[in-house]
């Protein structure tokens, strides 16, 4: 057995009394945490057998269990591991990993091994007599059932479960998605998990954001900027677009939204004959996406500065109103011809959460309805592990590391929409009385986009130009009157490599 797991046997067991177990200590019945579904289920209606070990110096029995490793945490994830050891709960002893098969081999000859819940109650502890399974005061069920830690497990080592606890640790309070730290605990550990907010997730609220927003002036990206990316959401008569600055170790604000009611002056039937300008028609007209192009080219302040940053890409949402994914193309391909489809992204979301990444960046490999396959590329998006990452991002008032920040000019309704939604057992679903979700579905292509271009790769100690601060980014831009991006000097488009492996820098 070479990791943690849970296991029922359907054969009744039959306990035959040959006297009750007893420990040199206490022991403390190490029941499987409360939770429904599967397996556990099952192990909670058996025996809840578990495997014990007996300390070498003080005879006490425990169940040796990933929490009873004792590490330096603070180290690197492998070098964490390295200095894992066992501790004996009764009296401190320090077991190394070498000790292991022994204390195994010795389990097996009962120096512990499985232990099982009994139907009577230790006086000393109040809690249930740890019991053989064929001890007469066995728990009276219908099946014997085990659960089995990783620790213990023979082919697992103490120094790689716990460098792959920590990396998938650190990675979910880095970006809020816990599918490997959840599958760490269930494929390695063999202990059923639980997201620790799963009890207080609503307690982010439309306040609670205002309370902690950051002041900083609409269209104004804040002194820590690095880079800005554009979304843009389309919707049958308009085009919902936000900005968002990014800094450091994946810091982030909004800068600018608005919405992009009227079309281009080339649009067919863009004006009527009283010389008004008809509404938006992403589906119908290919041409009125042309006014998204100058997205890539307005310049965003940096405040306190005398220069301003452009956006570093913008991704527009592939979904949308009949007939538009047929125009995204076309303005996609259209921008390809005048040397910027490096520029511009199309999105595509991917609900549930077993997608095969986060994010990733590839051309259709069939259409439905046995049509052809599109030959452009998508930025595919997993978009419920991205949004348990802004959910986790919207919450960290006490660190910048991985923060979404909301500014002080954005108005309740649009703050309201990145509380649209909550998460199901499925995934994330609408909530009642929200309507909108744009800012939600925003900040998702925003963090895809930042992602897919690299920000889990930077080295901030040297980060590659794009990430800089200053007039060395190529998206940076001088400001003839700082604060004012129409002063901008006309700087030349940045050359751009033509694959994203620059973004390996360390």
């Amino acid at each position: 057995m070479s990791r943690g797991c849970v296991f029922a046997e359907s054969t009744p067991a039959f306990p035959v009394d040959e006297g009750k177990f007893r420990a040199a200590n206490p022991l403390e019945p190490h029941l499987m945490p409360a939770t429904t579904g599967g397996i556990v289920n099952l192990y909670n209606e058996g025996t809840r057998g578990r495997w014990y070990w007996q300390c070498p110096d003080c005879d006490g029995l425990f169940e040796p269990t990933y929490d009873r490793l004792d590490c330096n945490r603070d180290l690197d994830p492998g070098e964490a591991g390295d200095t894992a050891v066992m501790v004996c709960p009764h009296c401190g002893s320090v077991l190394p990993h070498r000790h292991k098969a022994e204390l195994n081999r010795r389990a097996a000859q009962h120096h512990g091994g499985w232990l099982h819940e009994g139907r009577s109650v230790d006086e000393a502890t109040g809690q249930r007599r740890l019991v053989r399974i064929d001890d007469a005061d066995i728990r009276n069920t219908p099946f014997a059932s085990y659960g089995f830690n990783g620790v213990a497990a023979a082919f697992s080592s103490w120094s790689g479960l716990v460098e792959r606890y920590e990396t998938a640790r650190r990675s979910f309070e880095i970006d809020g998605d816990d599918l490997d730290f959840a599958g760490v605990h269930y494929t390695e550990i063999g202990v059923p998990y639980r997201r620790p907010k799963d009890g207080d997730e609503d307690d982010l609220t439309v306040e609670a954001l205002r309370d902690h927003a950051l002041r900083l002036p609409k269209g104004v990206a804040p002194s820590w900027a690095r880079f800005v990316t554009v979304m843009v959401d389309v919707q049958g008569n308009r085009f919902e677009v936000m900005v968002m600055a990014w800094g450091q170790k994946g810091e982030r604000v909004a800068v600018d939204r608005f919405a992009i009611h009227q079309p281009p002056d080339e649009a067919p039937s863009a004006k009527g004959d009283d010389g008004k300008y008809r509404a938006v028609d992403p589906g119908r007209y290919a041409e009125d996406a042309w006014v998204l192009a100058e997205l890539v080219d307005r310049v965003y302040p940096v405040d306190g500065a005398d220069w301003g940053l452009k956006p570093v890409a913008v991704v527009i949402d592939f979904n949308g109103p009949k007939g538009w994914s047929d125009n995204a193309e076309k303005f996609w391909r259209r921008q390809a011809r005048e040397g910027r489809g490096r520029r511009f992204f199309l999105s595509i979301g991917r609900p549930g959460f077993n997608q095969r990444d986060r994010v990733w960046h590839e051309a259709p490999e069939r259409a439905s309805g046995g049509k052809k396959a599109r030959g452009i590329k998508l930025l595919n998006m997993a978009v419920d592990r991205l949004k348990d990452s802004v959910s986790a991002a919207l919450g960290r008032f006490d660190t910048t590391v991985g923060a979404q920040h909301i500014p002080v000019w954005m108005d309740a309704e649009h703050v309201a929409e990145h509380l649209a939604e909550r998460r199901g057992e499925k995934g994330w679903e609408p909530r009642k009385g929200i309507l909108r979700n744009e800012g939600f579905d925003h900040s998702v292509q925003g963090l895809a986009l930042a992602e897919h271009l690299g920000l889990n790769r930077v080295n901030w100690e040297a980060p590659p130009a794009w990430c800089l601060a200053g007039l060395s980014n190529p998206n940076a831009v001088q400001l003839e009157r700082p604060g004012d991006p129409d002063s901008a000097r006309v700087r030349p488009e940045p050359e751009l490599p033509r694959s994203i492996n620059f973004l390996r820098r360390r």
